[in-house]
C-alpha cells in the first residue's frame, strides 16, 4: 500500500506522488551523470550509465516533470521560422508559451476542452495562438464525456482516470465535440504541420488514427507523445504506438530526465511501462536532433528492459 505521506511533485498545477525513494535517487544520479557528459574522457561510460539509470526508472521524463526538456526537444526538430504548432492537450497553454519564447514567430494551436483550462488560456490573449475547444480523437464530430478532476485543471481525460496515485478523485463530466487532426489541418488549409505535441491522459493513440492522413504523407514532420499509467485506462500498450508508428517511416526516442534523446531501434516488452509516464519524441527519418542522441553501446539499450 502506498504511503499517503510520502512527498509528492507538484506539476502543472497537480499534486502528483513523487515516486519511491529508489526513482528520487536514480533521477538524481541520471542528471548528475548527464551533466558530466561535457567532459571528452567519461563520455562512452557516462552515457551507457545514463541509459542504464533510465532503464531502471523505466521512464524518460517522470510524470511530466520536465517542460524545458519537452519543449527543447521538440524546438530541435523545428527549421521553419515561423513553424505550425499543433499543442494537443494544452491544458493552461504552459507548454506553447515556452515554446513560443523560442519561437515568436510560431502559429500555435492549442486543443483543450477543458472549459477551466480554456478559461486560463483566453485571458492571456497570446498573439500567435489559436484555441481550439474540442477534443482531438479518430474520428470527427463526436460527441464525448470528457471527465474533469476537481480542483486540479490539466488532468482531465476522455477516460476514466484510475491511476493509484489518485487520492480518491472527485469527477465531474462535460460533453465535448471531437475533431480529428486531419479534418482540421483540412479546414484550416495548412499542408503541413511543423510539430504536434499530445498529452491527452490516455488518448494518443486515439488523436495519432485521426491524423494517418498526415502521417502517412510525411505532412507532419514531428510530434511528441506521452505513454505510462493513464494509457491503463484506454488499454492501450507501447506495442499499439510502436505499429502505428514505426510502419509510416518515423523514428522514435524516449526523452530522457536529463533532455537528452534514447532511440527507440525496436519494439520489446521493455518499452512497456506504466508506473508513472514517459515522454517521447517521434520524427521523420533523418530528422531526429542527433546532438541530443545519447552516445551508447548498443549493448545497453532500452530493450533490456524498463
Amino acid at each position: 500500500m502506498r504511503d499517503r505521506h510520502a512527498p509528492r511533485l507538484r506539476t502543472h498545477g497537480a499534486v502528483i506522488p513523487n515516486g519511491s525513494r529508489l526513482d528520487r535517487v536514480l533521477l538524481w544520479a541520471v542528471r548528475r551523470v548527464g551533466g558530466a557528459l561535457g567532459h571528452d574522457r567519461v563520455v562512452s561510460t557516462a552515457s551507457n550509465i545514463e541509459v542504464r539509470l533510465a532503464n531502471l526508472l523505466g521512464l524518460g521524463l517522470p510524470h511530466g516533470a520536465g517542460l524545458d526538456a519537452e519543449v527543447n526537444a521538440a524546438i530541435a526538430t523545428i527549421s521553419n521560422p515561423d513553424p505550425v504548432v499543433f499543442d494537443i492537450g494544452a491544458r493552461c497553454g504552459e507548454w506553447s508559451l515556452q515554446l513560443r519564447r523560442s519561437l515568436p514567430d510560431a502559429r500555435v494551436y492549442l486543443f483543450e476542452p477543458d472549459p477551466a483550462c480554456r478559461e486560463v488560456i483566453a485571458a492571456q490573449e497570446i498573439p500567435g495562438m489559436q484555441l481550439i475547444p474540442h477534443a482531438a480523437s479518430s474520428q470527427p464530430d463526436k460527441l464525448r464525456l470528457l471527465h474533469v478532476v476537481r480542483g486540479a485543471a490539466g488532468l482531465s481525460s476522455l477516460h476514466t482516470r484510475r491511476e493509484s496515485w489518485f487520492d480518491q478523485p472527485g469527477f465531474t463530466t462535460v460533453p465535448v465535440q471531437t475533431v480529428t487532426v486531419d479534418h482540421l489541418m483540412l479546414v484550416l488549409e495548412l499542408p503541413s504541420v511543423d510539430f504536434m505535441k499530445i498529452d491527452v491522459g490516455g488518448h494518443e493513440f486515439e488523436v495519432l488514427k485521426g491524423a494517418l492522413a498526415g502521417l502517412r504523407n510525411r505532412a507532419i514532420s514531428a510530434f511528441s507523445f506521452e505513454f505510462g499509467s493513464a494509457s491503463l485506462n484506454a488499454r492501450i500498450y507501447f506495442h499499439d504506438l510502436w505499429d502505428l508508428i514505426h510502419p509510416l517511416g518515423y523514428e522514435v526516442a524516449r526523452i530522457l530526465p536529463t533532455g537528452r534523446l534514447l532511440p527507440i531501434d525496436s519494439y520489446s516488452e521493455g518499452c512497456e511501462f506504466f508506473r508513472g509516464s514517459a515522454n517521447y519524441l517521434a520524427a521523420l527519418e533523418g530528422r531526429l536532433p542527433r546532438h541530443l542522441v545519447v552516445a551508447r553501446d548498443h549493448s545497453w539499450s532500452l530493450q533490456e528492459g524498463g
